[in-house]
């Protein structure tokens, strides 16, 4: 289409979960919100500290779900707002047919959210 510079494959769902980025490696653990929601990746609000091209792990919970659900995730994109805080565009790394499947679960209920 004429004018866009960016496509994404997955629709994405506005919804506002809490969850968490960590990372591995450092032990860094950074509360987030889900602003939305898609089988590729979301785009969250929280602090300051992750760069772009990180790779860490989302953690969120759902009233739908039994456990968290946790992804693994590569920063794609960061915008610094006021105050310390940044709003990331975060990609999944899913490792296995069961995250893919309880995301297709939580996405099918989103409107709960």
């Amino acid at each position: 289409m004429p004018g866009l510079d960016h496509f994404r494959a997955e629709q994405r769902h506005r919804m506002s979960l809490a969850a968490q980025i960590s990372d591995p490696a450092t032990q860094q653990l950074a509360p987030c919100l889900i602003l939305d929601l898609g089988m590729g990746g979301a785009r969250v609000r929280g602090s300051a500290g992750f760069e772009m091209g990180d790779q860490a792990e989302l953690t969120l919970t759902a009233p739908t779900l039994w456990e968290p659900l946790r992804m693994p995730i590569f920063v794609a994109w960061l915008h610094d707002e006021p105050e310390g805080r940044v709003v990331m565009g975060l990609k999944f790394q899913p490792n296995s047919g069961t995250q893919q499947l309880i995301l297709a679960e939580l996405l099918r209920d989103h409107d709960r959210y």
